[in-house]
């Protein structure tokens, strides 16, 4: 078979192209109890599946790519499937490991794609930042008083540097990396539209004729509805009591539009953090409005009431859809928008201490 090859070669891999070129990956794993194994990944934006055959843990896989993939093999330890993310660019690629455990699933290596090496790379420093942010968690818990207080400011810097930071400084420093695109799809609709179309800005533009760039310079568009300065749409849902609510009836006031559900364990986590909030500055022409995804009206009203949240709270849901949420692309819940009293958005996903920084500095501006 003649091989056709790729005229754009960067440091860190293959970008995309309309050519073919072919990956070939030879792998090993030890102790694998199984004859065959799934590989999963999307090309052209279709989904594949393969399996191929094992005999004494060896396997062998060969496509033709233009671009590099992310790919998911499921591993069978002890009657389970446990998935391994890497990813597959053209050129020989190796798989070693073991199927031991869970453990030493994770700890498979391939080698042979830069992109993989990148990889990597970002889940070592998700990794690390996760454990800090576990500590500090475990240190909040013994503490008590002052103390306390600034170790939850610690723990609210670790939770940003896991949940955004990371994706955001790797993005920047690798954005002619096919990882960097594929991670920023992924994280690209839990941020604002000032920065994401930043990030997105300075990915390659190789890389943004991907169908996987096409996909989100459209939800850019959906964030851009949500972006600073833009007017909140006004909506009108009913409250637990049946009542008809709608957000110009706060026309005048400083507002926490709060997405949730009683089943979101995030937002529950953060209910407490919005109620300190909500008592912290209520006498300063601000409220909240929650606005819940619930299925179920009965679970709703029990978590408002478990919770002790006194603000205004809304249902949005219809055929298990939310009108709102799609209209601004909310993929992920807690989601907030704060908007100003002449009903325009000044910022967005403000959670914890983030919250309260934004608060203050909002009211003693007001204040003056």
């Amino acid at each position: 078979m003649k091989i056709k090859t790729l005229t754009c070669l960067l440091g860190f891999g293959l970008l995309y192209g309309t050519a073919l070129a072919q990956v070939s990956l030879k792998g090993e794993i030890a102790g694998l109890k199984s004859d065959s194994l799934s590989f999963f990944y999307a090309l052209d934006g279709k989904s594949k599946q393969i399996t191929v055959p094992v005999k004494d843990g060896k396997f062998t896989w060969a496509d033709e790519l233009k671009s590099p993939v992310r790919m998911r093999v499921m591993v069978p330890v002890d009657s389970v499937l446990l998935g391994y993310t890497f990813y597959a660019e053209p050129g020989m690629l190796t798989m070693n490991g073991s199927a031991a455990d869970r453990a030493t699933v994770q700890k498979i290596k391939v080698t042979g794609s830069k992109n993989q090496d990148l990889y990597a790379e970002y889940s070592k420093l998700k990794e690390t930042a996760y454990s800090e942010y576990l500590a500090s968690g475990k240190k909040i818990q013994q503490a008590t008083g002052g103390n306390k207080a600034a170790l939850e400011k610690e723990m609210a810097v670790y939770h940003d540097q896991f949940f955004s930071g990371i994706d955001e400084d790797f993005i920047t420093k690798y954005p002619d990396a096919y990882v960097s695109m594929d991670l920023l799809s992924r994280i690209i609709s839990s941020g604002t539209y000032e920065q994401m179309s930043k990030l997105y800005n300075q990915i390659s533009p190789s890389l943004k004729q991907s169908p996987v760039a096409k996909t989100m310079a459209s939800k850019l568009e959906l964030l851009k509805r949500s972006g600073i300065g833009q007017q909140m749409i006004d909506f009108t849902l009913n409250d637990y009591q049946g009542k008809s609510v709608s957000l110009a009836d706060f026309k005048g006031k400083y507002v926490l539009v709060d997405f949730w559900a009683s089943w979101c364990k995030p937002c529950r986590a953060e209910n407490p953090n919005v109620l300190k909030a909500y008592n912290k500055y209520k006498d300063n022409n601000f409220t909240v409005v929650g606005i819940s995804c619930d299925d179920s009206v009965e679970k709703w009203t029990q978590a408002i009431k478990e919770d002790g949240m006194p603000w205004t709270h809304v249902r949005d849901r219809k055929d298990r859809k939310s009108a709102i949420m799609d209209y601004y692309g909310i993929a992920a819940i807690p989601s907030t928008f704060l908007v100003d009293p002449s009903g325009k958005i000044i910022a967005s996903n403000l959670r914890g201490a983030a919250l309260d920084k934004k608060l203050v500095q909002l009211f003693a501006v007001k204040s003056k």
